[in-house]
This record gives structure tokens, sequence and C-alpha cells, in this order.
């Protein structure tokens, strides 16, 4: 049987892998504030790669430039200055108003992502990745999509900078298990 350390080094890939697994009219869902894997947005940008996907994305933290990008379209929940300046300048963002406590429903109700990409704590040693600060809808999307939606790949980018965070136990403890993570990228930016 695999150790969790096994199992991080087998899921572990580069920024430049991750992003050649994106394919064309992939749809992607970042995580919210805290949560939001800023390296990832960055990576993205910078990738000479001209493939159109669709963004799920929430506030967006530092990704003003991954979304003024012509080949991203961008589905929002919450219409912030990034998103704002994108949907005037490109005409990518496509805002729908929605109640955070919806996040429940809007998960099982509407098509799953096919990557859903959230920053995370370090492993701990029984080989569990904490959700942080920002677990918020994150943490039942995680479950949800990898039990009932077999072809979304969740991705966690991995900073050493992320406090780990105790959450409730009846909602997993902020935390998701190695083996429920299809990919892991480190960042080690603050």
């Amino acid at each position: 049987m695999s150790t969790a350390t096994d199992l991080y080094r087998s899921r572990l890939v580069s920024y430049e892998e991750l992003v050649s697994k994106i394919k064309s009219g992939n749809s992607i869902a970042f995580g919210t504030w805290m949560d939001n894997p800023t390296a990832q947005c960055v990576r993205w940008q910078n990738s000479a790669e001209d493939r159109p996907s669709l963004c799920h994305h929430r506030p967006a933290s530092a990704a003003g430039e991954f979304l003024s990008q012509p080949n991203i379209v961008c589905f929002s929940g919450f219409l912030g200055p990034f998103e704002r300046a994108a949907r005037r300048d490109q005409r990518n963002v496509f805002y729908t108003p929605t109640h955070y406590s919806d996040a429940y429903q809007t998960i099982r109700a509407n098509p799953p992502p096919d990557f859903l990409i959230v920053r995370a704590a370090t492993m701990d040693e029984r080989g569990f990745l904490n959700l942080s600060l920002a677990s918020s809808w994150t943490n039942d999307a995680l479950r949800w999509w990898f039990l009932n939606s077999p072809e979304t790949k969740i991705v966690l980018e991995v900073n050493s900078h992320t406090p780990r965070v105790c959450g409730l136990e009846q909602f997993g403890n902020n935390e998701i298990h190695i083996s429920q993570v299809h990919f892991v990228v480190e960042d080690s930016t603050h």
C-alpha cells in the first residue's frame, strides 16, 4: 500500500504539465479569496498557448491580467474590480448574481467543471492537506465533485506560507486527503 508521501509525489506536477492537461474548451473553477490559486493564474496568463477556456470564477484575487486574456471566458457570481475591467475591455466576463448561501445547490445543480483548482496548506503526516483560510464553498465542492463527478480533476496549489486552519469535524475539518486529489502543484509565493 502506498504511503501518503508516495501518493503526494505521484500527483505532483509542474505548472507547465498542469497547463498542458487543460484542453481547449475545458471549464475551470477556481477557489475564492485566499483559496484562489494565484500562482496558477499567473502561469496560465504567461502560457504561450492560445486555448480558449471557460473559467468559473468567484472574487478574483490578483487575477486581473488572467481575466483579460482574450481566450478566457469567465462566468462569475461576483463582479469585483478585476471582473468589471475585463468585462469592459474584453467583453469576456458574464455575471450571474448569486447568493453565497446558494453555493451548495449550485454545485449540485450545474454541470461540474473539468478542473477545480484551489490553494491549500502543506500535507500533514496523516496525508491531509488543509484548505486554510477560505475553504468556504470549495470544501463542499471538492468532496461532492470527487464522489459524483469522476471527470472533474481536483488540483491543489500547495503553498508552504498558507496557514493550517481547523474546521468543524462534521464538515471535514477543512481538510482533504491526498487520495482525493488528482494533481498537486507547489508554490512558495506569499
